[in-house]
């Protein structure tokens, strides 16, 4: 399989190339029709084209005045949305506040709730302690029942 070159129209379009390898394009071109095709189209998309088939531009006598209202419109528009960005800034702000009141309320009641966890929590740790024999005395208790089997 012969290796394409299409990665060097841009340079070869635009005589950039060395002679070598211009030559060695036009021989490649001469073999391969894909590359060929390739050249083909994009040539036929970079071609200048003549003058008359271009439209020609009209002069709009408006233009100026046209310019002008769009301005003064973005002006009228720009003074209302003023106003509205203050009410918006102020609207965000009350629910900032809102929003921050209410996670120091909800926050208050954790801390009130986890201390009441706590004072239950060292009230059944220390019936536990205190409600359970002491180790030693229950080995005891056993020794004492197995030496009274035997």
């Amino acid at each position: 399989m012969k290796k394409h070159v299409k990665k060097y129209f841009v340079d070869w379009q635009d005589g950039k190339l060395a002679h070598n390898k211009m030559n060695t394009i036009a021989n490649h071109l001469k073999e391969c029709a894909e590359c060929r095709n390739y050249f083909d189209k994009m040539n036929e998309l970079l071609l200048i084209p003549d003058k008359q088939i271009l439209q020609v531009l009209q002069k709009d006598p408006y233009l100026p005045t046209k310019i002008k209202a769009n301005l003064e419109s973005n002006k009228k528009r720009n003074q209302n949305l003023r106003g509205l960005k203050f009410i918006r800034f102020a609207f965000n702000s009350f629910l900032l506040i809102i929003a921050v009141s209410i996670g120091i309320y909800l926050g208050s009641n954790l801390s009130n709730q986890d201390s009441e966890y706590e004072e239950v929590d060292l009230a059944a740790t220390y019936y536990q302690a205190f409600s359970q024999q002491n180790i030693a005395d229950s080995y005891k208790e056993i020794i004492e029942s197995e030496q009274e089997e035997q």
